[in-house]
């Protein structure tokens, strides 16, 4: 296999492994040196066995992630994101060389020792690192909030056991992703992910959906059906809205996470069935109990380990990273934001969370006439909207849900809404705030809006 660094200290250099264990690291003596301060002395090991390729963290300064997410240890496979503190590498298949049929299986650094990355990299490309996040990537999260590192630790912790795990959260939030992100650090990796909506599945058919039927079990069943739970054997099996499950489905989902079994409707015998399962809800299961929709004993079972995905709005620091990696991801280079377009983006409250942003991020990049992407061209909900208390602020009110706005910024989101309102244009956007037009570009530059 081969190492491409994507980002960070030589960003573009790629190393061909070979030996079944190798170390990367800072010092001179790993078989893969990154000379990056981010990364420790002796950073990380991928080791290669009967089971596959495996990175270990050697108790580094600054963490291993894979995929974005904090490990001890961990699998992976080609197509896989490794990051060494501001390294991060991708992991692919050894190049093909002619006479050979398939890629390589070995992995260590070639040379095998002390690879200078400086040294076989041209320095015009180990100059032109990007800055920031490159884009996410599939089965990536993002998030440099202590809330989004928080839950990115718990969920390198639980991936690899075998525990049922509960995931909370907004819709928007990408509950899913999380779940994709357990499966792909767990030994089932290699397994199926079976993605199951039960808010979608209709009441009639919900267990036959589930558990699958035999021929002839109801009107209509022509034909052996295997159920979702079995699709879901040697893997991962997600249950997204789980509130929304039917009472007659969560008795066997119950005997199911208690005894491994399902049983087919019509069949005369049970069938064991190993998978693990990672079910998701906005809804508020403890209270759904008490009101008699849901079971508590299925509740108890499902929840060994809870994770909590927060909203955006309580991740601040997160929102203009995941908008410009949206942006790189659907524009690619060449679009940014201006000033004023990021701080709109980061004092909207986005109640649809991070599935909102996104669309608002696609919608800009469709709208815009140029590279750079203003505050007109934000969706209008974004820059005079009534999410939360950004709209009311720029109507005139001050109070939003955490309570008053500071000045600047509600001048600030006054300001935005206006030059919105006159499309850019300065002069009317001065007589429209009532100040001259010499006030407005003094505000302009000191508010760092760069209309």
């Amino acid at each position: 296999m081969r190492l491409i660094v994507e980002d960070g200290y030589n960003r573009g250099a790629e190393i061909v492994l070979g030996e079944p264990t190798v170390v990367l690291g800072r010092g001179a003596d790993c078989a893969v040196q990154l000379l990056d301060e981010s990364v420790s002395r002796h950073h990380a090991e991928l080791t290669r066995g009967d089971d596959g390729v495996s990175v270990r963290d050697l108790g580094s300064r600054n963490g291993t992630r894979v995929n974005g997410v904090p490990v001890e240890t961990a699998a992976v496979e080609a197509g896989d994101r490794i990051a060494l503190g501001d390294v991060r590498l991708l992991l692919l298949p050894a190049p093909v060389t002619p006479g050979e049929d398939e890629p390589s299986q070995s992995i260590a650094a070639r040379p095998t020792a002390g690879v200078d990355l400086s040294e076989t990299v041209p320095v015009a490309n180990a100059g032109t690192i990007r800055g920031g996040h490159p884009g996410p990537q599939p089965g990536e999260i993002l998030g440099e909030s202590t809330a989004m590192k928080a839950l990115l630790t718990r969920i390198g912790r639980a991936a690899p056991t075998p525990a049922t795990i509960l995931i909370q959260g907004e819709s928007g939030t990408g509950k899913e992703l999380v779940a994709r992100a357990i499966h792909g650090l767990s030994p089932r990796r290699r397994g199926p992910f079976v993605v199951v909506n039960c808010a979608a599945l209709p009441t009639e058919l919900v267990e036959s959906e589930l558990f699958g039927h035999e021929k002839g079990a109801f009107t209509g069943a022509l034909a052996r059906k295997a159920g979702l739970v079995e699709a879901a054997h040697h893997g991962t099996l997600f249950l997204d809205e789980l509130g929304e499950l039917a009472p007659p489905a969560q008795a066997k989902l119950l005997r199911f996470l208690e005894s491994g079994e399902v049983q087919r409707l019509g069949a005369t015998r049970p069938m064991v069935i190993d998978a693990r399962l990672v079910a998701a809800t906005h809804r508020n299961l403890e209270r759904l109990v008490t009101e008699g929709s849901f079971r508590a004993d299925l509740l108890h079972r499902v929840r060994v380990v809870e994770l909590f995905v927060p909203p955006l709005r309580d991740r601040g620091d997160d929102i203009p990273l995941l908008a410009e990696a949206f942006l790189r991801q659907l524009a690619g280079e060449r679009r940014r934001f201006s000033r004023a377009a990021l701080s709109a983006i980061k004092t909207y409250r986005w109640p649809g969370n991070v599935r909102e942003l996104r669309n608002a991020v696609e919608a800009a990049v469709i709208l815009a006439k140029e590279d750079r992407i203003d505050v007109t061209d934000l969706p209008p909900r974004v820059v005079g909207g009534d999410a939360g208390g950004g709209g009311d602020a720029l109507r005139g009110g001050t109070a939003g849900d955490d309570g008053p706005l500071s000045l600047e910024d509600a001048e600030r989101r006054a300001i935005i809404a206006a030059l919105r309102f006159c499309d850019g244009h300065r002069t009317r956007t001065a007589k429209v705030l009532g100040i001259d037009r010499k006030t407005l570009y003094s505000k302009l530059k000191a508010l760092g809006i760069d209309e």
